[in-house]
């Protein structure tokens, strides 16, 4: 135990030699990955980042609180019925409790309709000509799909909707799912490739 506690105790200078034993040494006896610039990597090196959505964490954490949320719902409700059965609370406690789970989850369940399936982070494999996409699940958990760029429909062919302003559709050609993504607060990484995508 003194070891570890040693091991995981790190100085505040250290050699980038040392920085790197002590992160093996650490992952090893707490499971945790330290993260820093040196062991975050690309998923794939032969897929360059085109496109990135900064704010892809908050849309997925909407989607989980959704879940958390109906899983509670579905819970309390009995539970209270079960308490005015047996005389604690009364039939208002009931009905207060039911409305209360109920708004908030049609709430974030319509929330989370908005914010499942969107698109995070774009990459391109020139070479392969395929497009890798990910997005956020139904979970609120991270997806990656890989597409044949000549798959994709151009924004150009897509019709306009009224939700434009929050989000595009991206879409294919094989399949009518479809995907959200937004042009307003992303960041292109790369102009030329997101032009060869789209």
């Amino acid at each position: 135990m003194l070891s570890l506690v040693k091991c995981c105790l790190q100085p505040k200078s250290l050699t980038a030699v040392k920085k790197l034993e002590f992160q093996k040494c650490c992952s090893i006896h707490t499971g945790i990955r330290l993260l820093s610039a040196n062991n975050i990597q690309h998923p794939d090196k032969d897929f360059v980042p085109v496109y990135k959505f900064p704010y892809v964490r908050p849309l997925a954490v909407v989607n989980k609180l959704a879940l958390y949320q109906t899983v509670l719902t579905a819970t309390s409700i009995p539970v209270a019925l079960l308490l005015k059965y047996t005389g604690i609370i009364g039939a208002p406690e009931v009905q207060l409790i039911a409305a209360l789970g109920l708004t908030a989850c049609t709430t974030l369940l319509t929330a989370g309709y908005f914010t499942q399936k969107f698109i995070g982070f774009i990459y391109y494999n020139e070479e392969k000509n395929i497009v890798r996409i990910a997005y956020n699940d139904f979970w609120g958990r991270r997806k990656d799909l890989d597409i044949p760029a000549s798959d994709i429909v151009p924004l150009s062919d897509l019709p306009a909707t009224p939700l434009d302003r929050l989000y595009l559709t991206f879409r294919r050609f094989s399949t009518k799912d479809s995907f959200k993504f937004n042009m307003n607060a992303a960041i292109i990484l790369d102009k030329e490739k997101f032009k060869k995508v789209f």
